[in-house]
């Protein structure tokens, strides 16, 4: 019966799960981000181009919960975190999204509201900062289920 118990726990965590695509260009902020936000307990998927998240987007059995989008992604292709966005809502029209960028224009901002962004991270910025964001538009509840999981021992 305990053991029932216990592989039912583990279910119920895995459905809580939360997905989030991370497209980010720059090398190490993607690692950082990824594994910082993979510690929390998030289901992470990144891309490091604008191609490569379509292809994620497109690919993936899941459904990703939030998309986290770098504005500049540095490609040949000319598109932005924005364009990535817009992808993402053609599968997802319900998908959360957070826009981090380096460039505090307005336009940008405007831009950003105009597609939908929930949430406009300018860089830089600390770590916990986007773990608020993430965790305010996921209504995540991972880290308590896990903790409900570890006092029932």
């Amino acid at each position: 019966m305990d053991k029932y118990k216990v592989e039912l726990n583990l279910i119920v965590c895995t459905m809580n799960k939360v997905y989030v695509l991370l497209v980010e260009d720059d090398k190490y902020m993607n690692l950082t981000l990824s594994g910082f936000l993979e510690e929390e307990g998030y289901d992470i998927v990144s891309a490091g181009t604008a191609n490569e998240a379509i292809e994620k987007i497109h690919d993936n059995n899941k459904l990703y919960n939030l998309v986290i989008l770098d504005y500049n992604l540095g490609n040949l292709s000319g598109l932005t975190g924005l364009d990535i966005l817009a992808k993402m809502k053609t599968v997802n029209p319900d998908v959360k999204s957070i826009l981090i960028t380096a460039y505090s224009d307005k336009k940008i901002k405007d831009l950003a509201q105009e597609a939908g962004v929930d949430i406009f991270i300018n860089k830089p910025f600390l770590l916990d900062d986007i773990l608020e964001a993430v965790a305010s538009l996921t209504n995540d509840n991972t880290k308590r289920t896990e903790i409900n999981l570890t006092n029932k021992t």
